[in-house]
């Protein structure tokens, strides 16, 4: 387990995820992630189904999710720090690329930092709900599969 740097850093947490996530997603221009994580820094979530791998190759659904939407702002709903850590749940709109209809999402997330650079960030985002919302899943996807009927794609 890392040492806590928490009794050195008088950076918000916060305000550092969030200037992450637009640098990855948000701008109109893309920044640079590893100016906000520490070497070797580690992803986990629904996208890698639970494995964790280099924040990099995350960042790179990043190039996918730029090709969708336009600009995209990050709100945070709530939020609990603990030491090292930082647990929040985001609010997150866009426009739709194509026809600028807004799309809305959420995403609970967890970081630990090192210093003030992240290590470790683990997300949970409604991924179903945003690509329905885009049009590349069918509307009530979801609810189709808590009724149990299968998605099947011809």
């Amino acid at each position: 387990m890392a040492q806590s740097h928490s009794a050195y850093c008088t950076f918000d947490k916060e305000t550092r995820v969030r200037d992450f996530l637009n640098a990855a997603f948000g701008g109109a221009s893309p920044g640079k992630i590893e100016d906000f994580v520490v070497q070797g820094a580690t992803y986990r979530g629904a996208v890698t189904r639970g494995e964790e791998v280099p924040i990099q190759e995350w960042a790179e659904l990043s190039h996918v999710v730029r090709g969708l939407i336009g600009p995209t702002t990050f709100s945070v709903t709530h939020k609990v720090e603990d030491a090292d850590w930082i647990s929040m749940r985001i609010h997150i709109t866009a426009r739709r690329l194509g026809n600028s209809k807004q799309i809305e999402g959420y995403d609970s997330l967890m970081v630990r930092f090192e210093g003030d650079r992240i290590a470790e960030y683990i997300g949970h985002m409604d991924y179903i709900t945003f690509f329905e919302q885009l049009g590349l899943v069918p509307a009530g996807a979801l609810h189709a599969c808590l009724s149990g009927q299968r998605l099947v794609w011809e």
